[in-house]
């Protein structure tokens, strides 16, 4: 199973049995796509195998908007990197681009702002005037 062989023994001329050559006896697993410890799983216990790169996203949303892949190195450890260069969701902006990842561009935003345009004055109110009498304000 596994790298592991069976090595083989010659009979010597002193009628003893010789050293066993050719035999490869479990190891540790080295995370090199070989079961080393010949326990029929390969690589059990390795993240990955060193040097491998994959594609990672942030947050879980893939190529949506502003939001891109970035990528993970496996290390010497069989351990995965932190993902580098993804980018992730933002507050949303007015720039044309769907900051926030939901396929949706700059929905939602709304900014306060002051009116360049003077009030109206007030228009007078006007006062019922009943024929024959005067108008008192």
């Amino acid at each position: 199973m596994g790298v592991c062989r069976a090595g083989r023994q010659a009979c010597t001329l002193e009628h003893r049995w010789g050293a066993c050559l050719g035999a490869v006896l479990p190891s540790r697993e080295a995370c090199n796509g070989a079961d080393d410890d010949c326990n029929g799983q390969v690589d059990d216990g390795c993240e990955c195998l060193p040097g491998a790169i994959r594609t990672c996203y942030a947050s879980g949303v893939r190529d949506v908007g502003a939001c891109q892949a970035g990528h993970q190195a496996c290390g010497r450890d069989a351990r995965w990197s932190p993902c580098y260069g993804a980018l992730a969701p933002g507050q949303e902006v007015c720039d044309r681009v769907d900051n926030d990842c939901d396929g949706r561009v700059d929905e939602g935003i709304v900014m306060t702002c002051a009116s360049l345009v003077p009030p109206a004055r007030p228009q007078p109110t006007p006062v019922p005037v009943q024929p024959g009498r005067p108008v008192i304000r």
